[in-house]
């Protein structure tokens, strides 16, 4: 089973984790203002991320480890990257 592992940032709670699996991620996710755009369609990424879903207003999909899918909020990006 895969697992969705999704990196945000909140004023008062800084940079938090939430993880959701494939029977949940979909409805989690647009209830939290991030709904599915598209599948990914990069045929130059790690088998697991083929095909995975994409989601409003977080980047990703990203190979974070065996069956773990990694999405993150652009402030949290910015963050991690600098």
């Amino acid at each position: 089973m895969t697992t969705y592992r999704v990196v945000r940032f909140h004023e008062e709670l800084g940079m938090y984790t939430e993880e959701f699996t494939d029977e949940n991620v979909y409805a989690a996710l647009e209830v939290r203002g991030h709904p599915f755009t598209k599948f990914n369609d990069s045929k130059h990424q790690h088998d697991l991320i083929k095909n995975a879903p994409k989601f409003a207003g977080l980047l990703g999909p990203m190979y974070d480890g065996e069956d773990v899918i990694r999405y993150e909020s652009p402030e949290v990006y910015r963050a991690l990257s600098a």
